[in-house]
C-alpha cells in the first residue's frame, strides 16, 4: 500500500511539473522567478551535454547570478591536481558517479574533492556575490544535498532539449566550433573511429550525407536520456523546473 501511495504521489508531482515548462526560445525563461521556489538566490541548473546550460546561464549573469560550471572546477581545478595520478578526461564522471570506477582509489579521492571545492565554491559565492548559479551534470541526491544543503533552500532547474532536431543542431554546432575536441562531446567522438564523419562535416556543412543521419541518430538515443534525467531528479524528491531549450 506504501509503495503504491508513493507512485501515486510522485505521478500527481510530475504531472504537476509537466505542466510548467517553459522554452528559451519562447522567452519564458524571462518569467521564470515567479514560479517553484524561481525566488531563490541559490539555483542548480541541472542537465546533461549540450542541453543549453550555458544559454540558461548567461540570462541569469545577467540577472547578476554568479555562474559556477562544474565543468570549469573539474577542468581547471581537479584535473590539475591529479596530473599524472589519472587520466583527465575520466574525472569528468565525478559528478555523475560511475560504478565501474568505484574501486578507483585515486578516482574516488577525486570524487570527493571535488564535491568539496564545489561546496566551497557554493558558500563562497554566495557570501559574496548573494546570488549563485551552478550550472552541472550532478544526479544523485546525497550530492545535491551535501552541496546545496537540506532545507530545499536553492531552486533545481533542468534543461532539456525542446526536439531531436534542435538537439542535433546543438551538437553539430559544438562541433563545428571545436572540431579537433568534437565540442567536448566524448560520445560523438568515440563513435566516429576514423574521423570520417566529423570531416564529412567539415568539408560538407551540418547536411552532409555521412554526418546528417549519423547525428540524427545519436540524437534518438540520447533524447530520451534527457528526459530520464529530469525523472531522476523528480523521483529523488526534490521540486524541478523543467526548461526545453
Amino acid at each position: 500500500m506504501d509503495n503504491l501511495k508513493k507512485y501515486i504521489d510522485r505521478k500527481a508531482r510530475y504531472i504537476i511539473l509537466k505542466s510548467h515548462q517553459y522554452t528559451t526560445r519562447d522567452g519564458l525563461i524571462y518569467g521564470d522567478l515567479k514560479y517553484g521556489g524561481g525566488n531563490s538566490k541559490l539555483i542548480f541548473l541541472a542537465g546533461y551535454a549540450a542541453s543549453g546550460k550555458s544559454t540558461m546561464s548567461e540570462k541569469f549573469k545577467k540577472k547578476g547570478y554568479h555562474i559556477i560550471s562544474t565543468d570549469e572546477v573539474i577542468k581547471y581545478e581537479l584535473i590539475p591536481m591529479f596530473v599524472g595520478k589519472i587520466e583527465g578526461q575520466r574525472l569528468f564522471s565525478v559528478q555523475l558517479y560511475d560504478d565501474k570506477y568505484s574501486g578507483d582509489k585515486v578516482w574516488v579521492a577525486a570524487r570527493e574533492k571535488f564535491l568539496e571545492i564545489l561546496k566551497n565554491k557554493v558558500e563562497e559565492g554566495m557570501n559574496k556575490y548573494g546570488k549563485v548559479l551552478v550550472e552541472g551534470q550532478l544526479r544523485i541526491r546525497k550530492d545535491i544535498r551535501f552541496i546545496f544543503g537540506e532545507d530545499d533552500d536553492f531552486a533545481l532547474h533542468y534543461v532539456m532539449p525542446a526536439s531531436i532536431e534542435s538537439y542535433a543542431d546543438r551538437m553539430t554546432s559544438r562541433v563545428l566550433h571545436d572540431p579537433d575536441r568534437y565540442g567536448r562531446l566524448a560520445n560523438l567522438k568515440s563513435r566516429d573511429k576514423d574521423g570520417s564523419l566529423r570531416k564529412d562535416l567539415l568539408e560538407n556543412g551540418k547536411d552532409g550525407e555521412l554526418w546528417r543521419p549519423f547525428i540524427m541518430q545519436v540524437s534518438k538515443e540520447l533524447f530520451h536520456k534527457h528526459q530520464r534525467g529530469a525523472d531522476e531528479l523528480i523521483d529523488a524528491g526534490f521540486e524541478v523546473k523543467i526548461f526545453k531549450n
